[in-house]
């Protein structure tokens, strides 16, 4: 793979923003999709209802620790919230391929109860919240009928569901970190649906005019290639009592995009660690500019021992490779206009960690996480 440079980066974000004819947006509210919506609502909260059943409950009984196993759904409603969708983007990719994006939004007060067998304890799901771009690929588009060949469909990143729960204060007070089960198995199940991962519908069978392998493959853009190069004002997970000005941890990174993840080497030692020059780049194949990589610094407790427990020192916020992009070319705008090493390079990108997770009251009170200090990451 060749390294992005910065000329080559600013025609690839021009290219995702190009307006020309083969792409139609619709901001509308697609009222009188929603107005259908709502009159097949009732069949489809059904079909929902058997879905949960059928697929969320088993694979959430095997997430579950082992007194959880049995846990169930006693009761579901969803009440009387109904999906909302747009706006809508229509791309033309090619002479054979239309691809749909819309918005989909879901908030609706609830009713859901869950059993779990262990000694009668149950908690609810009171509120829920869900949103996501859903991307529907016509493939290939054909000159007979039924002119669609197949249809597939996915999510670019991953969906956001908040889940507001009542009466989970016993639940957890048995089985800690219940909350993080269920969210982590109702993100499990979407990620089926996330890029690289996708579901085709075959229109029609006929392999005379349709080639199925084809019809079943998403075809990549690109590659994104990502290097790790410092951080800075990292939380300290090392310190000892009156050394106050000795906080270090040994930092690693683990980046992910779609299906894959690269893990950095460790730097031990430090709270501002520098990556050698020689760490092996990360290589993600992209297949949608939307698609979002994900970057967690962390601590490494090595020994057999471990003599801390703060392990996540800060987390990217997902971000886009489109805005990924973008903001490689606003870093360089100014460096490449004094011919900086950086910008020949092909240019650096600055992010501030999100440490809200971050155990800081296993910190050091003037650790530099607890002292308001950002922490950040060069790429």
């Amino acid at each position: 793979a060749t390294p992005l440079t910065v000329d080559a980066a600013a025609a690839l974000v021009a290219m995702l923003d190009d307006g020309d004819d083969d792409v139609m947006h619709d901001t509308s509210s697609l009222a009188w999709v929603n107005s259908l919506l709502r009159a097949i609502w009732p069949k489809a909260n059904v079909a929902l209802i058997r879905f949960v059943h059928e697929e969320l409950t088993p694979r959430l009984q095997e997430a579950m620790p082992g007194p959880l196993k049995s846990v169930h759904f006693a009761r579901f409603t969803l009440g009387k919230g109904v999906p909302d969708l747009g706006p809508i983007d229509v791309t033309r990719v090619s002479e054979s391929h239309v691809q749909i994006e819309l918005g989909l939004r879901y908030s609706s007060f609830v009713d859901i109860l869950l059993a779990a067998g262990a000694g009668g304890l149950s908690f609810g799901i009171r509120q829920l919240n869900f949103s996501g771009r859903l991307c529907i690929a016509l493939k290939p588009l054909l000159e007979t009928w039924p002119v669609v060949g197949a249809v597939s469909v996915y999510f670019a990143s991953q969906p956001k569901v908040d889940l507001q729960y009542s009466g989970l204060a016993d639940a957890v007070a048995q089985f800690p970190g219940l909350a993080k089960t269920v969210q982590a198995s109702v993100d499990s199940l979407l990620s089926k649906l996330v890029l690289p991962n996708f579901k085709t519908f075959h229109i029609t069978s006929d392999e005379r005019i349709l080639n199925v392998t084809a019809a079943s493959t998403q075809e990549p853009i690109g590659v994104l290639k990502v290097q790790v190069r410092r951080a800075r004002n990292l939380a300290g997970a090392n310190w000892r009592m009156g050394a106050v000005e000795s906080f270090t941890s040994d930092p690693y990174c683990v980046l992910r995009l779609g299906g894959s993840s690269v893990r950095t080497s460790t730097v031990p030692g430090t709270t501002s660690p520098e990556w050698p020059k020689a760490e092996p780049a990360a290589y993600f194949i992209v297949y949608h500019r939307e698609q979002e990589l994900h970057l967690d610094v962390s601590d490494e407790d090595q020994g057999l021992l471990r003599r801390n427990f703060v392990g996540l020192l800060g987390r990217m916020r997902p971000t886009s490779v489109k805005q990924l992009l973008r903001m490689v070319e606003s870093e360089s705008d100014t460096a490449r206009s004094g011919d900086s090493a950086s910008s020949r390079q092909g240019g650096n990108c600055r992010v501030v960690l999100d440490t809200s997770q971050v155990k800081s009251g296993l910190l050091h009170v003037d650790d530099p996480v607890n002292s308001g200090v950002p922490s950040e990451v060069d790429l």
